[in-house]
């Protein structure tokens, strides 16, 4: 029987701040041309964390409110950039500020039910899913964190279903196809994980996490050849992927190749020592 390391959870992004992003023309020109109104800095927040800036996030949202105090987007915003620095109880307050001052919002909804989960709190993060989904009912991101809830918990059937509902409301969800491949594959339906893994590499063929879970899937299917090869595009990808370089080195091991996995070995530690 085939043992290989647990799944590689590199799913795609969660989606966009919000429902409807600026378009790129917008955000340029927030960018560079003389900043007016709140919205104007709460655009620039937005290029801040799609560059991987979360810091410069949260110093123009703070702009945005210093203009408008009460402006929702801004605190929408600012939630997201300082979930994304892992100060989850500062997004809260700040997901919480923007539900009181746009309650038929979904979006605020989502991104507290998103924060929620990440600190551990199941029970809390589906309420804020449903609710954004009570609002939105064809807003698939609310969709796509119940069923990464419902992963988590141990419901792979129920997290597949929700998974699919997010994918007939966006085909093109990296997030929600990568999930249910993961989901499938706990399953352990091969097969269907395998397919979902294909859609994710065509709808976004620069994203390591896409290659690397299509490798374990390969791998856990007996195809090991095909299942380096993947390991490697991810590592080509992404050179820090430490357990990537893990999962290369054991397959390179199980066909018999001791000297590279030996190398893979020695990076993963020399990256994670």
């Amino acid at each position: 029987m085939l043992l290989l390391a647990p799944v590689i959870v590199l799913a795609g992004s969660v989606g966009p701040l919000f429902a409807g992003p600026p378009k790129a023309a917008d955000l340029s020109a927030a960018a560079t041309a003389s900043l007016r109104t709140s919205d104007d800095y709460v655009r620039r927040s937005i290029v801040a964390v799609r560059r991987g800036d979360p810091d410069d996030a949260v110093r123009e949202c703070g702009e945005a409110l210093r203009l408008d105090p009460v402006n929702p987007k801004a605190f929408v915003s600012r939630g997201y950039a300082w979930h994304e620095k892992g100060e989850y109880d500062r997004a809260l307050r700040d997901y919480d500020e923007a539900i009181r001052l746009s309650p038929k919002t979904a979006l605020p909804y989502h991104n507290r039910g998103r924060t929620y989960h990440a600190k551990g709190d199941a029970e809390k993060a589906l309420r804020d899913f449903d609710a954004a989904i009570r609002l939105d009912p064809t807003y698939p991101l609310p969709r796509t964190g119940r069923a990464r809830v419902l992963q988590d918990r141990g419901e792979p059937d129920a997290a597949v279903e929700e998974y699919t509902h997010a994918i007939r409301l966006d085909p093109q969800s990296v997030a929600a196809v990568t999930g249910r491949g993961l989901a499938w594959a706990d399953k352990g339906e091969l097969d269907k994980a395998l397919a979902d893994h294909d859609e994710a590499v065509r709808l976004d063929p620069l994203d390591a996490g896409g290659y690397a879970n299509r490798g374990n899937v390969r791998a856990l299917k007996g195809d090991l050849d095909a299942a380096i090869h993947d390991f490697g595009i991810a590592i080509e990808l992404d050179p820090t992927l430490v357990a990537v370089f893990r999962a290369r080195g054991y397959a390179r091991w199980l066909v018999g190749d001791a000297e590279q996995a030996v190398r893979d070995y020695d990076e993963a530690v020399r990256l994670d020592p």
